[in-house]
Order: structure tokens, then C-alpha cells, then sequence
């Protein structure tokens, strides 16, 4: 408030992000980016208005891609005993619960569809100078499919505020989630305590089959990097599901299915075209909250 009141304005730290602009109608493109936080002059917003109608053309002008489907390989038996390590961490049976099948496979990267619309393309770029080379199948590996703990400590600040019972959990991450409900009872006093785990997913590049759509369903700027780097196949968990919802491509925000199932749906290998868009939007963080809260209700 008094920063305001003196007239000063609080530097906003931003990033770049690429969005594939042109599988959205023009002005719909244009909402899009306004949406993110930062203000745009009328020249920014014509300049903008100008990229999405070229976006827009060269998706519209593209040949029909119903047919495109990526190629699909079997893991060399060399990689077998690693994927028996990662099967066997605790946390693998998130990436499969719920699927009728799953395996590992070798997945074309640029034929794979895409439901989310947007990268952090600055992200990308640290992640394209440390991806390592197609040559390199073992580093490839560990790189799609890491174990538990060898993608380095994500830090987590956690704070509780004693005036109304709330902790907040804070990362840098996006990661960060709630993973599910804890209870139980202290030893000492016998009293009962309820909450929930947090927590990071295992980063398993993942794609979803579903009836004859493929969809990258986790790993998405890890797959960015690699085929900005030149990758063409890289292992992946492929699962398969009767379940739109399952593919994780029902979340707000993400394309729809109508667009997804249309005769031109976006795919990995657009991030890399002239219908993707650089945006600048404000740093992102994960911030989860806990509350506790009693409450006297009448009989």
C-alpha cells in the first residue's frame, strides 16, 4: 500500500513462455496472452493481434493430420533392468493407476499430440543445454525416465500462521501438489490428527493412448528440449485408457477435445513452427495452503 501511495512501482519478474497461438481463433489468441497479467500497450496488443492472425493462417493452410500418429518401438533389452529399478520405486504406481495397460516404449516425439497449449521457453533453453545427445541412449534414458531423487532437491518453504491455522507450502516448482489425505493418532495424548501429503509426482515422460489419439501426458518441456536438440525417438511410459479424463487432457486450461480430435490437431513438433508465439507472463510458483477451522453448528 505505501508503495503505491508514493507512486512507486514494484518490478514484476518475468519469463518467456511459447504458446501455440494459432490453433486458437485470432482474438480468442489475443485473450489469451492479455489474460496472463501483464499489461499490454495498444501497440503491443496490435503487434500481437498481427503474429496470431499469421499463427492462425499457417495452421489453417497446414494438410489434414488425422492420419498422423507417432511411430511406436520396443526399449532395447538393454534398458530393462534400469526400468525394473524405476518400476519398483514407491511412487511408480501413481503414473499406472487407473490404466488398462501400460509399457515402455520408444515414442516418436514430434507426431505426439499435445493438449497443453504453453511452455516455459526459457525453461526449455537450460533443459536443451543439458539434454545430452541422441548418441548417448543410457544418459537419454535417465534423462526421460529418472529414478527418484537423481533430478536434484526442489526446495519447499513452508510457513504457519498461528491466527488462523493455516500453513502455507511454497516451491519454485510446479510440481509441488497435494498427494493425498494423512490421519492418525499421537502416541502420547491419543489425540486424533488429520491432513494431507505433499509433495512431487516422479518427473516420467508419459504419453496416454486414447481410441487413436496419442497425448503427451507428462514431460512436456523435457520433450520440447529433446526435439529442439535434434531427438527424434526417446522412451517413455506409454499408458493406455478408456478415459479421456485419464489423460490428464481434461484439466482447465488445456486445449479441448474438440480441437485435439480435429482433421488439424496441434502436435509436439508446432513448438518448434511458426504457430507457436513467445509471451512474456509473471514467474510462476506452486503455493498450497492447509486450514484448519472449528466451527458450532446448531443441532
Amino acid at each position: 500500500m505505501e508503495a503505491a501511495k508514493s507512486g512507486l512501482v514494484v518490478p514484476v519478474e518475468t519469463t518467456t513462455w511459447r504458446f501455440l497461438l494459432g490453433f486458437y481463433q485470432v482474438e480468442e489468441a489475443v485473450n489469451v496472452v492479455k489474460s496472463l497479467g501483464l499489461p499490454l500497450t495498444p501497440q503491443d496488443e496490435s503487434d500481437l493481434r498481427a503474429k496470431a492472425t499469421k499463427a492462425r493462417l499457417l495452421v489453417e493452410s497446414a494438410p489434414v493430420r488425422t492420419k498422423t500418429v507417432p511411430r511406436i518401438l520396443d526399449v532395447p533389452e538393454a534398458h530393462h533392468e534400469y526400468l525394473r529399478k524405476l518400476e519398483a520405486e514407491s511412487t511408480f504406481p501413481e503414473c499406472t493407476t487407473g490404466m488398462k495397460g501400460w509399457g515402455w516404449r520408444l515414442v516418436e516425439l514430434g507426431s505426439l499430440r499435445t493438449f497443453q497449449p504453453s511452455v516455459n521457453w526459457d525453461y526449455v533453453q537450460t533443459l536443451v543445454a543439458r539434454a545430452p545427445e541422441s548418441s548417448d541412449a543410457d544418459a537419454v534414458l535417465k534423462f526421460c525416465l529418472p529414478l527418484a531423487g537423481t533430478g536434484g532437491l526442489q526446495r519447499v518453504v513452508v510457513s504457519f500462521n498461528q491466527v488462523n491455522n493455516t500453513y502455507s507450502i511454497v516451491s519454485e516448482h510446479l510440481d509441488l501438489r497435494i498427494v493425498g489425505q494423512v490421519q492418525g493418532e499421537d502416541q502420547a495424548t491419543k489425540r486424533k490428527f488429520f491432513g494431507f501429503a505433499t509433495g512431487f509426482g516422479l518427473p516420467t515422460l508419459t504419453v496416454a493412448h486414447y481410441r487413436d489419439m496419442y497425448l503427451l501426458k507428462n514431460g512436456y518441456h523435457r520433450a520440447v528440449a529433446l526435439l529442439a536438440k535434434g531427438h527424434r525417438y526417446v522412451p517413455a511410459l506409454v499408458v493406455e485408457t478408456y478415459s479421456y479424463q485419464m489423460t490428464g487432457a481434461g484439466g482447465s486450461g488445456f486445449f479441448t477435445v474438440d480441437i485435439l480430435s480435429s482433421t488439424k490437431p496441434p502436435l509436439l513438433s508446432d513448438f518448434l513452427s511458426q504457430a507457436a508465439i513467445d509471451a512474456q507472463r509473471p514467474k510462476l510458483r506452486t503455493v498450497l495452503t492447509v486450514h484448519g477451522e472449528g466451527q458450532a453448528l446448531a443441532l
